[in-house]
Order: structure tokens, then C-alpha cells, then sequence
């Protein structure tokens, strides 16, 4: 137990590092092996996020990830609409659509009852065409996210009404992340 507290606490920094710096990339360890096909920084975040007070969404709807989840967090499969989770799974984008839009997104007085969205994507890279700038960037930052045209336009969509909106976080399959808060402006640019 107390290894897992220490695993959990090593995600927490690097998530939270990550919020912290939108757009840095950061690496989450790879504690061990779990019997999912998520990759293992998902499952990493979700055990660290995860509790008997929250609910997740898994897109991928596979009885195995789903137990396994509730498992290890002992949170609940809730729908879209009720989910403060939501993963969208590698290669499962064609559901993206449906899951941004009926993500929580808060409300005025709420803006914090808002979902995450966990996005699985093939790479991230420094140095892209997505330019991203706001708290915690000094200047501007640029990346590049595997397949992020399905989703970009939707997500500036949902963060239209600040504070109410979602925030994401991306995962590669190499197990790095970046996290764009619902206060990070992202722009299209130039390699």
C-alpha cells in the first residue's frame, strides 16, 4: 500500500506540473503493468484521479478496462453527461464528437463541476504547428499532437463560456503528457 501511495504521489506532481505549465511535456513512470489496453499513463492518471466520489466514462466500453478500473479506484461507470472522467481511448476517436459536447461543463456559480477529458493520441512532440498561450506559458509555447484536428475546434466550442468548460489532458503511447487547462488559448500555426 505504501508503494502505491508513493506512486500515486509521483503522478499527482507530474500532473499537476503539468497544469501548472500547459503544453510542457511531461513523463509519468511506468509503475507497473496493468490488464488493460489503456496505455499505462492513463491508467496511472486514472488511479491517482479516480475515487469512490467520482465517476469515469471509458469510450472503448471493454467489460476487462472497466473492472479493472473499478478495481484499483473504486469509482463507478457513469454515462457522458454524468462523467467527471472521460477517456477516449487510442484510435476510438470516432465518438470524440459526442463526448466533447455532452462533457460537464459546470455552471457559473459551479465552473469546477466541470469533466476532464483524457485524450490517447499516437505522439506528442515540442516544437509543433499548435501554438499555445496563457497562464503558465510564458510568451508561447508550440507542440504538435498526433491527430488533434478531431478535437481542436470542439474544444474551443466548449471553453467558449469561461469559467464553465472542460479541460484535457493528452497522452502518447511513450507515456508523456501535456495538459490543456480551459484557460489555454491554442492557435494553428507554422512548423
Amino acid at each position: 500500500m505504501e508503494n502505491k501511495f508513493r506512486d500515486n504521489q509521483q503522478v499527482f506532481r507530474k500532473l499537476l506540473d503539468s497544469f501548472s505549465y500547459p503544453g510542457k511535456i511531461v513523463k509519468i513512470k511506468k509503475f507497473k503493468e496493468y490488464n488493460t489496453n489503456l496505455i499505462n499513463a492513463t491508467f496511472e492518471i486514472l488511479l491517482m484521479l479516480l475515487d469512490t466520489e467520482v465517476g469515469f466514462y471509458l469510450d472503448n466500453n471493454k467489460e476487462n478496462d472497466i473492472k479493472e478500473i473499478e478495481l484499483w479506484t473504486l469509482s463507478k461507470l457513469k454515462n457522458i453527461e454524468e462523467a467527471d472522467f472521460l477517456v477516449v481511448s487510442l484510435d476510438l476517436e470516432e465518438n470524440l464528437e459526442n463526448i466533447i459536447k455532452n462533457a460537464k461543463r459546470g455552471s457559473l456559480i459551479n465552473p469546477h463541476s466541470s469533466a476532464t477529458i483524457i485524450i490517447e493520441t499516437e505522439e506528442i512532440k515540442e516544437n509543433g504547428n499548435l501554438n499555445l498561450s496563457g497562464p503558465g506559458i510564458k510568451d508561447s509555447r508550440s507542440i504538435s499532437i498526433n491527430g488533434y484536428e478531431k478535437w481542436i475546434n470542439l474544444r474551443d466550442e466548449v471553453i467558449s463560456e469561461f469559467p464553465m468548460g472542460v479541460d484535457f489532458i493528452i497522452v502518447s503511447k511513450d507515456n508523456n503528457i501535456i495538459s490543456l487547462p480551459r484557460t489555454t488559448e491554442i492557435s494553428e500555426g507554422e512548423i
